[in-house]
């Protein structure tokens, strides 16, 4: 038995990537309304045009998910509407160009942990009263919060921060399901602040992995409620070297990658 079926999703990070494409699965596996979350309406609007019939199992807001005040505003919505969500999908985020921690300001760092961490804090404070009895929230982390690359430095901060958030949430509310998943490289628009040459792009597709080959994968482990898990050939790597070479892991694949002179990692060292 699928314990979504015909139940409320809400879904942050709805109009592209893994967000858009759990949505649909969850339309069309599940028979749930979903609630998309977003910022670009003209997204919303096209998605909606690609949905076609099962359109009307999805409806959207328009809201910056890193301000508290939007999560308020949507709660106390959905309260009024006596809607009662069975899950929570905190999937919004972004991803700065790789950069030396040095090199990037501390606002631009704020924006990055407001928006990859506090959401998901927010989201939980203001939802989490809201669901139903055996609901739960399902936050979208990283590799980077399992093994830390060079350059990702406030990225892997927040990522890290989600999965502390989560393991604790788990424990605090155990009738609550609790969930935390760790996607690797994957085909989103989560690259588009990173300029890459033509070299980087060729080698960032050989790795990188279809978002609806992710998302299915994603979407299978929430309807079994597993609460930990890792997705992608370069997530497993980084979680098998993080476990069995706690601090040689990351110094080899960092190691690796300063060797390859991946372009977009050339700004990582501070010189001088």
């Amino acid at each position: 038995m699928n314990w979504l079926k015909e139940q409320t999703v809400v879904v942050s990070g709805a109009s592209s990537g893994i967000g858009k494409e759990l949505t649909k699965l969850f339309i069309q596996k599940a028979n749930a309304h979903v609630i998309g979350i977003a910022r670009n309406e003209q997204k919303m609007k096209d998605f909606v045009a690609e949905l076609g019939e099962s359109a009307s199992h999805f409806s959207y807001e328009l809201f910056d998910v890193s301000k508290e005040e939007n999560w308020k505003n949507f709660a106390e919505k959905l309260t009024v509407q006596n809607i009662t969500p069975a899950l929570v999908v905190n999937n919004a985020g972004i991803m700065p160009p790789f950069n030396n921690f040095l090199n990037i300001s501390l606002e631009e760092g704020k924006k990055v942990m407001d928006t990859n961490f506090y959401s998901v804090v927010y989201a939980t404070h203001y939802l989490l009263p809201l669901l139903s009895q055996n609901g739960g929230v399902a936050n979208i982390a990283s590799s980077d919060a399992l093994l830390s690359v060079g350059g990702t430095n406030y990225y892997a901060a927040s990522k890290g921060a989600v999965r502390a958030f989560s393991q604790a949430l788990r424990y605090e509310f155990p009738t609550k399901y609790i969930a935390c998943v760790f996607p690797g490289f994957t085909d989103t628009n989560i690259f588009r602040d990173i300029k890459m040459s033509d070299k980087d792009k060729r080698r960032i597709n050989r790795i990188i992995s279809p978002t609806n080959k992710i998302a299915k994968k994603i979407y299978r482990a929430l309807v079994r409620r597993k609460k930990y898990k890792v997705v992608g050939w370069d997530a497993h790597a980084f979680s098998m070297l993080s476990r069995l070479m706690p601090s040689g892991g990351a110094r080899l694949v960092n190691g690796v990658l300063k060797k390859a002179k991946v372009d977009m990692f050339s700004s990582v060292e501070k010189q001088g």
